[in-house]
């Protein structure tokens, strides 16, 4: 298996296909904790209230999804936009 992002990509047929999957570690609580942590040791706790959060989530989807949005359907995995992806996200 070869890790891809926060997910698996694993080849389940005897093709050179990619086949994504998240995996279950780590899991929702686990990034809770680890971003309550991280904004405990800096002090930003004043500055994460949910409201804040969500704004701020929002500006970074519209980002992420300038990406996509006038490339029509995308297959699984990025198949030959993959370092395009990277690059822009990264």
């Amino acid at each position: 298996m070869m890790a891809c992002g926060v997910g698996v990509c694993d080849s389940k047929n005897s093709t050179d296909e990619e086949h994504f999957s998240f995996s279950k570690h780590p899991n929702l609580e686990d990034i809770r904790k680890l971003q309550a942590e991280f904004s405990q040791e800096r002090n930003w706790d004043q500055y994460h209230q949910p409201r804040n959060l969500l704004l701020a989530l929002m500006g970074e989807v519209g980002e992420v999804s300038e990406l996509f949005q006038w490339r029509g359907e995308v297959p699984d995995g990025l198949p030959g936009n993959k370092d395009h992806f990277e690059l822009k996200v990264v």
